[in-house]
């Protein structure tokens, strides 16, 4: 291919692309309030996703599994994106990086990459036939996870906020969201917004609160509902009248209005069919969270964090997403080429060949009870099969403690499953992967299968569904992920009215690695109020140290120059890309 023909490729791109965002965002053109026109909008996405394809590797990478969303948002395909047709693709290099390692083990990891695989194409529960389901199938991770209330750690919600938006993506049944949002509901705050954790006291927090707005719409919950609305006004709360972005609380980085806190924000209104534009979200001044993102657009594309601090991947996948009229994630847009498949097939494979799936279980009204978990069964299994493999193992344990089937002209039925029975009332019905649920089900299952098997009403005058106790299932080993948190390594140096503090961030935290802002504090006696003594925002590659310099306030030069030498207090804020904010905190005796 010559460098002339690849240099056609983007502009052709950037129509197609312009064009789709353009009808994505005309839900949100009808209001007179709407500042920021559909047009204006997708020409700032466009943007934004041209910025990672300025940056891709010649392998392919982009920086971020995270971009295919922006790309998606856009317009654009992650298979159409490489530095020429001799190179990988983003979606080559993301699956092939997928099959030999996965995303990384956690559950927020696992689900980071299907709402990143959906975006980009890539089917993320038939990833390979191995039996790591973090390298295979990524829902049947989550179901690894899956306690039957919630997903992961119990002391973390972020798995569980973005476990209901990636099980979303990848078609996961509505009972199963809901239960999982009926979990979340538990661990709302008294100001009806949501932390990173199930801490009691732990304060509200502008970004997860977007983000769980989103997973209650995901889940199919409507704006009316009490909790959802209280979430709603808490956010409206927090919108900043001059520019019309969203306030992250002190407690999170202290930096006020930001990119990522408005982006996560927006996501959760446009995952709601909420205008963003629309009288409700026009603050006093005339502005739009809309407009607040195209003000911190800059122009090579790319999107900084506020006017203080710059920015880069992260903001501007959080940005481009809500401007090309998207959630946290979306379809894989059309091919540049009109006819290449949106979403990648997969390679064959042989009947028989031992895979993960996902088996989940709505045992009906009268037991209460939804349960998901992963189960290895032989590819071309049928659904009795796939009980009998249940039953004698799966993760979590006793998935299936019990079950009966019946042979019939359509199939296997279901005439018992965990002690809850089929009647003239009420009886069972199953969908394998996204099909019509039948009574019976002659569907061979295998690679990459979410199998739904629920319990509910056959006739119109049913009554109450019969009142049943099912087995409980067994307590997984919980598996605790390493979170994004530095380390504040050595002294606090002091140096042309500046501070150098030494940072590190821990290895294995993958392409994100550690972001955030540093902060340093001091007091000028014991027990008085903390004064600022400087800031700066960081990003630090996994693994690897940084130096970094808070230039001093006037506060402290001044104390300096009458001491000789402070203590400061030095508060490390780092946001992890599933939104979880870990605090750092060190103590330090600064001489100047």
């Amino acid at each position: 291919m010559t460098p002339q023909f690849d240099s056609l490729r983007r502009p052709l791109r950037a129509l197609a692309a312009a064009a789709s965002t353009i009808a994505a965002l005309a839900a949100f053109s009808g209001s007179a309030s709407a500042y920021v026109n559909p047009a204006e909008a997708a020409h700032a996405a466009q943007r934004g996703a041209g910025w990672f394809e300025t940056n891709q590797l010649e392998s392919g990478d982009l920086g971020s599994d995270w971009a295919m969303t922006a790309l998606a948002a856009s317009g654009i395909n992650a298979a159409d994106v490489h530095t020429s047709l001799a190179d990988p693709s983003a979606q080559d290099f993301y699956l092939g990086k997928w099959q030999a390692s996965g995303p990384g083990g956690a559950g927020t990891d696992a689900e980071r990459g299907i709402l990143a695989g959906v975006a980009g194409g890539i089917q993320t529960s038939r990833l390979s036939t191995s039996t790591d389901a973090t390298k295979s199938n990524l829902v049947a991770r989550i179901a690894e996870l899956f306690d039957g209330t919630q997903i992961g750690e119990e002391g973390s919600l972020n798995d569980d906020i973005f476990g209901v938006l990636a099980l979303h993506q990848a078609g996961a049944p509505q009972p199963l969201l809901r239960r999982i949002v009926d979990f979340l509901r538990s661990r709302q705050l008294p100001d009806g917004g949501w932390s990173w954790n199930t801490s009691p006291g732990a304060p509200a927090d502008t970004d997860m609160t977007g983000s769980v707005v989103a997973a209650f719409c995901a889940a199919g919950v409507g704006v009316e509902d009490p909790d959802l609305a209280a979430a709603l006004a808490l956010l409206h709360s927090l919108q900043d009248t001059a520019t019309g972005g969203f306030i992250a609380p002190p407690e999170s980085f202290g930096i006020g209005v930001n990119v990522d806190t408005t982006a996560w924000v927006l996501s959760g209104l446009i995952q709601c069919g909420v205008d963003p534009q629309g009288p409700e979200w026009t603050t006093t001044a005339g502005k739009t969270p809309l407009d607040y993102l195209l003000s911190m657009q800059r122009p090579d594309g790319h999107f900084d964090w506020t006017d203080e601090f710059g920015g880069g991947a992260f903001e501007t996948y959080s940005a481009v997403r809500p401007l090309g009229g998207a959630a946290f994630s979306s379809a894989a847009p059309a091919r540049l080429d009109g006819t290449s498949p949106a979403v990648r097939p997969v390679a064959d494979v042989a009947e028989g060949t031992t895979v993960p799936i996902t088996l989940v279980i709505d045992h009906g009204p009268g037991a209460g009870d939804v349960r998901m978990c992963r189960v290895d069964v032989a590819d071309g299994s049928g659904l009795d099969e796939v009980l009998a493999d249940a039953e004698a193992a799966s993760t979590p344990g006793a998935c299936v403690s019990e079950f009966a089937t019946v042979d019939g002209p359509g199939g296997i039925g279901v005439a018992s499953l965990d002690g809850v029975a089929a009647g003239s009332d009420y009886g069972w019905r199953a969908r394998v992967d996204g099909s019509e649920p039948r009574a019976e089900s002659a569907e061979p299952i295998g690679f990459g299968d979410l199998v739904f098997l629920q319990y509910g009403a056959t006739s119109p005058d049913a009554g109450p569904a019969p009142k049943v106790a099912v087995p409980p299932l067994q307590a997984a080993r919980k598996r605790h992920a390493r979170g994004a948190r530095v380390s504040i390594r050595g002294r606090a140096g002091w140096r042309g009215e500046a501070i150098e503090v030494t940072l590190r961030c821990p290895r294995g935290l993958g392409d994100g690695g550690c972001r955030g802002l540093l902060t340093a504090q001091f007091r000028k006696h014991r027990g008085g109020k903390a004064i600022g003594a400087g800031s700066t925002a960081y990003e630090i590659a996994s693994g690897t140290r940084r130096r970094l310099t808070l230039v001093a306030t006037p506060a402290l030069r001044k104390r300096l120059a009458e001491r000789g030498w402070v203590k400061l207090r030095l508060i490390a804020a780092t946001r992890g890309e599933d939104g979880a904010v870990r605090l750092t905190h060190a103590k330090r005796v600064l001489a100047g």
